[in-house]
């Protein structure tokens, strides 16, 4: 009866399970092990040294000689160490060199005997030191075969250790028209790496980096212009976009930018996307400016918004940002914003306040919303007009279509000397909180819509809280806290 029914309702049934259910189920019949297999190994890590050793040789063995398929249905393919392990009841130096070496030449032969059967990979994770201890005479063999992949559009590259000069040449050599690029590491250790890469991939879609002093003139310098569409900037990128002059060929066709934490964006890079009229679809930095807002002005058609308040809480700049946010600039995007998460870490004007959530409610179009509460709106619990009970009843009335709301609370501005953790559990914070729970706990609805249903609800001491029937009022509903 199971195996007459069709496949697709087959995924169906099977994604309810979990992986040990799947490998059980995999070794039932053919049929079965044919439509699991893509749901069980969409991901294959290759660490040879470390808690995969044993798994990840015999995999390479079984597909070296056909004995599974497996890999065919493979995404993403990592590798981060192509090192067997020590063998510690070796005491001679000259037979532990020689055992090793018949090791190292078995595992090179099964990689490249494998390698060709993963067409089905789109995304290679590749940590260059794994190639320190592969022979120098397969170095560039099996960096050919990797970049041959037929489906691979995805490379990230890891480089935390020194690995010489060849092994870099050769990457650059041979890796070609991919759509998207990550690197991480130390840039020194790259050895002009990603420069070659972003030369030699036209078609680059997708950037994203992660490395200590890779700049742009180290990347775009001599390179026609990239229809880049996405720019993620991790938190060792500090300095990456310190040449806009290098950058503004390639950012016509810009539709996401990220930025961490630690990334202070120039105020110039607003003024090039301004003047290139780029526009933004999802956007996540964390600090706030005047260049960014008036950006964010000149065009609507924001998707995806992430903003922190950064290190300004209070003050008369800070609180003619957040004006100019709350009342121009989300207004004008309101019509097709989807996600909003504004993060404080302290109490002021960027917190949600009774002058700023019909702006919100504003955005017809939002499924998830992140915002902080402060201290004057965890003091409204007997107003039935609050804040956290007005976005409620924007979703109950179908004014609001969201699917998970988080709300925290913003703790006053602390002293320069107290520490953040301390701040946040602090017997002022742990009241905010408790308030906020108890505003949420008073809430009632009757005859909730299917989106009220659906939505998940988050606070600072509850996780994902749906709505409920109160026992012997099955009229009445409620958020469970959790």
């Amino acid at each position: 009866m199971l195996l007459s029914l069709p496949t697709e309702i087959l995924h169906s049934i099977f994604e309810q399970l979990d992986q040990t259910e799947w490998k059980q189920l995999r070794l039932t019949n053919k049929h079965l092990c044919d439509i699991i297999s893509p749901l069980l190994f969409p991901r294959l890590v290759l660490d040879i040294k470390y808690s995969h050793s044993r798994s990840s040789r015999a995999l390479l063995k079984g597909v070296a000689s056909k004995k599974t398929q497996v890999a065919s249905h493979v995404e993403t393919l990592e590798i981060h160490s192509l090192m067997p392990p020590r063998y510690k009841a070796l005491h001679f130096w000259k037979r532990l060199f020689k055992r090793r070496q018949r090791k190292y030449q078995t595992l090179e032969k099964h990689l490249l005997a494998a390698l060709p059967k993963f067409i089905s990979v789109t995304c290679l994770i590749l940590d260059m030191s794994a190639m320190r201890y592969v022979q120098p005479s397969k170095e560039d063999r099996i960096i050919k075969s990797l970049s041959s992949l037929p489906s691979l559009a995805h490379l990230s590259l890891l480089m935390y250790r020194e690995v010489g000069t060849s092994i870099p040449n050769s990457i650059g050599r041979h890796f070609k028209t991919l759509q998207s690029l990550h690197f991480a590491g130390d840039a020194q250790c790259y050895h002009g790496i990603p420069r070659a890469l972003v030369a030699n991939s036209p078609a680059l879609k997708e950037l994203s980096v992660d490395s200590s002093d890779l700049a742009l003139s180290a990347l775009f310098s001599e390179v026609d212009a990239l229809p880049l569409k996405s720019i993620t900037l991790g938190n060792t990128a500090q300095r990456f976009l310190d040449n806009m002059p290098a950058f503004r060929p390639h950012i016509g066709s810009l539709s996401t930018f990220v930025a961490s934490e630690s990334i202070d964006v120039p105020v110039d890079f607003w003024s090039v996307l301004a003047s290139q009229q780029v526009i933004l679809q999802t956007l996540s930095v964390h600090r706030v400016d005047r260049a960014l807002l008036d950006y964010l002005s000149s065009y609507a058609g924001l998707v995806d918004l992430t903003l922190s308040s950064g290190p300004l809480e209070n003050g008369v700049e800070s609180r003619s940002l957040a004006d100019t946010f709350y009342q121009s600039v989300l207004l004008k995007h309101a019509p097709t914003l989807k996600s909003l998460r504004l993060s404080t870490p302290h109490d002021g004007p960027w917190c949600l306040g009774d002058l700023h959530v019909d702006h919100v409610i504003a955005c017809n179009h939002l499924s998830f919303l992140r915002v902080a509460i402060g201290s004057s709106e965890e003091n409204t619990v007997s107003d039935p007009l609050n804040v956290i009970t007005r976005l409620l009843n924007s979703v109950c009335d179908g004014r609001l279509p969201l699917q998970f709301l988080e709300i925290s609370f913003a703790t006053p501005a602390m002293p320069a000397h107290e520490d953040l953790v301390i701040s946040m559990y602090s017997r002022h914070a742990v009241r905010g909180h408790h308030r906020i729970n108890e505003l949420i706990s008073k809430y009632f609805c009757t005859s909730p819509t299917p989106a009220m249903l659906d939505l998940a609800l988050s606070t600072g001491h509850m996780n994902h809280s749906k709505l409920v029937q109160v026992p012997e009022q099955s009229e009445l509903w409620h958020f469970e806290l959790q």
